[in-house]
């Protein structure tokens, strides 16, 4: 017994613990990257980028990559689906944090005082008014079976209501700001294009450099690179192999024919 310990640990030092482990036991993004894993490991990550309990053995993911299920597994598909959700959201997140900048920043859509935020309440309670007699307008229509023009109402009213939520979002934000910041202390931001962060325009060098190897800074760069460079290669890859050859290494149809035309003559 104490000899078979004894080998046990021998292997452990020499293999590893994970020396059994099966392609199941490792996430299948961790075959092909560390992105989604080590750069948002400690940062503040998607809701969809959770901790992951399983194994990250490097042999592992180079066992596959030699394996002849390399590309087969449908692996590199989830794989990229899943880069390209993180990169959309960071693009979602990257235009709403440039919308609020917008609204906020010295020179913006609306300047902080009394007089503008009176006049957009009044403009907000107009809009909130013609929406609710649009809406009742379409609905009347709908009733006497005049679909085409109250789909036109409702459109208008939709039109309406996004001039409406823009004015509200502009005095919200715009109070938050002023609240938040002493008066003449507010400094002018711009949005990192990479991933989203707002940054003070003209700060120092070195907090700059402190952001620009932040670890979700270089995630989103390294998930743009990659993605990018999987555009290129899907671009340059030549259609004509996919019209001559059917899904797996079968003969091209043109041999096909001419294979099925001799049979056929026998």
């Amino acid at each position: 017994m104490a000899a078979t310990k004894e080998l046990a640990s021998l292997l452990d030092e020499l293999m590893g613990r994970s020396r059994n482990a099966l392609p199941t036991e490792a996430p299948k993004d961790f075959f092909l990257s560390t992105i989604a894993l080590t750069n948002f490991s400690q940062t503040r990550k998607p809701i969809w980028v959770r901790h992951c309990n399983k194994m990250h053995d490097e042999r592992m993911r180079e066992a596959y990559k030699k394996s002849s299920r390399y590309g087969k597994c449908g692996y590199e598909h989830d794989f990229y689906c899943f880069l390209r959700k993180l990169h959309n959201e960071m693009a979602r997140k990257i235009t709403r944090n440039r919308q609020r900048l917008e609204l906020t920043q010295p020179g913006g859509v609306v300047s902080n005082n009394e007089f503008c935020f009176q006049k957009l309440e009044e403009k907000i309670q107009v809009l909130s008014e013609k929406v609710t007699a649009l809406q009742a307008q379409a609905e009347n229509l709908g009733v006497e079976g005049n679909v085409e023009e109250a789909q036109k109402i409702i459109a208008m009213a939709d039109e309406l209501a996004e001039e409406r939520d823009h004015c509200q979002k502009v005095i919200f934000f715009s109070s938050l700001i002023s609240f938040e910041t002493p008066p003449g202390e507010l400094k002018v931001m711009e949005v990192c294009d990479i991933c989203g962060c707002f940054l003070i325009v003209g700060d120092s060098q070195h907090r700059l450099d402190e952001h620009l190897v932040g670890k979700q800074h270089l995630g989103f760069a390294k998930i743009k690179e990659t993605l990018e460079r999987r555009t290129k290669y899907e671009d340059g890859r030549s259609p004509s192999g996919s019209r001559d050859y059917d899904r797996g290494n079968r003969m091209p149809r043109a041999d096909r024919y001419n294979s099925d035309r001799r049979r056929s003559d026998r």
